[in-house]
């Protein structure tokens, strides 16, 4: 695994962008959950390979990967929609709900759990820093999860939101990463040495911030996706931890070396 540590101190560092999917929500427990409670997917043997979570997540992520390198521009709600149903294509799942669970699927989104150090570590961290989403998403989903009761709660975590919606390109694209590094300047300020990446997925964001020369966080939540062993190897990042709690220690402690 390509951790290449930083020698740079996490003081010099002004905004923090996150991965919101898969690095403070837990979209693995909250999507298949969702997934294999709907009606054509339960209904399915118990031998079924899609009965499996692993296996479901698979499929959905090749499904929403395709999607968004075809059609970068479709808003995420109906993206998810779109790959159920491309799902159950592929694997031959003929039920005459399947467009029905797909649209129920898309707005299952707020009931995805945000991992359990997800808030305290964002009120810890915005002590120092902007905190700026950096997500694949759109205001619907997005805004469904900052309201959600089992994620964001309505705090007021973000000091910006920057969505695929609003970019017309989803992660791993570098029109993503260009596009928060002319919003972080415009927005607060702040130059591309200055911005911390903080993210999970190896395919979706630190390859690409490997390539472009911004530094970044892994957030080692383990799980079933978001890379493969060719992202393992391409990816690049200064900074490994397995929770954002962790993180927020690393930061307290400098901050606190510093007399800050």
């Amino acid at each position: 695994m390509p951790l290449n540590p930083s020698s740079t101190p996490l003081t010099n560092f002004a905004l923090l962008s996150f991965d919101v999917y898969g690095t403070l929500i837990d979209w693995e427990r909250g999507a298949s959950k969702a997934l294999l409670s709907s009606a054509p997917i339960a209904a399915l043997p118990s031998t079924h390979p899609l009965k499996d979570p692993a296996a479901i997540l698979h499929a959905l992520e090749s499904s929403q990967r395709h999607i968004q390198s075809a059609r970068p521009q479709t808003q995420y709600i109906d993206l998810l929609a779109e790959a159920y149903i491309a799902l159950c294509t592929e694997h031959e799942i003929s039920h005459p709900e399947v467009s029905a669970a797909g649209r129920a699927f898309a707005g299952s989104v707020g009931d995805w759990p945000a991992y359990p150090d997800t808030l305290d570590a964002m009120v810890r961290l915005k002590k120092y820093y902007k905190l700026v989403a950096l997500t694949n998403s759109c205001p619907t989903t997005l805004g469904a999860s900052l309201s959600s009761p089992v994620a964001f709660v309505g705090r007021p975590v973000f000091d910006a939101t920057y969505t695929a919606a609003m970019i017309g390109a989803y992660k791993p694209n570098p029109r993503v990463f260009e596009f928060l590094l002319e919003k972080s300047k415009d927005d607060f300020g702040v130059k591309k040495w200055q911005v911390l990446h903080v993210a999970r997925s190896l395919f979706h964001d630190h390859v690409t911030t490997g390539k472009t020369g911004i530094e970044s966080v892994w957030v080692d939540r383990g799980g079933v996706t978001g890379g493969d062993s060719k992202d393992a190897e391409e990816a690049n990042f200064g900074w490994e931890v397995k929770t954002l709690e962790e993180l927020a220690d690393l930061v307290d402690k400098e901050f606190a070396e510093e007399g800050r």
